[in-house]
């Protein structure tokens, strides 16, 4: 789960126990629009664990590529530990 920055109840985020039982229960996305068109949208716990898991993947795979260049330009890498080691020393 990513880390959260501010929680808020439902209640004080004044959403009503209808929206949000259509994001909790039913799944749906929903979006909040103010006056200006800034928005923000809610969903459930469910979509934001894809949303993460999605976000792992591309990192990991950019990782993998960043690598894969790292290493084919003769470069090499460095352990964490050694590099502590090296840091301290």
């Amino acid at each position: 789960m990513p880390k959260i920055d501010h929680s808020l109840s439902a209640s004080e985020a004044r959403i009503p126990s209808a929206t949000f039982d259509e994001v909790v229960v039913k799944k749906r996305r929903v979006q909040v629009k103010r006056r200006d068109g800034a928005s923000l949208y809610l969903i459930s716990e469910d979509d934001l664990r894809l949303l993460q898991a999605a976000e792992d993947k591309r990192d990991l795979k950019e990782a993998r590529a960043a690598l894969r260049r790292h290493r084919a330009n003769g470069s090499k890498t460095v352990s964490l530990p050694a590099l502590k080691r090296r840091l301290q020393g």
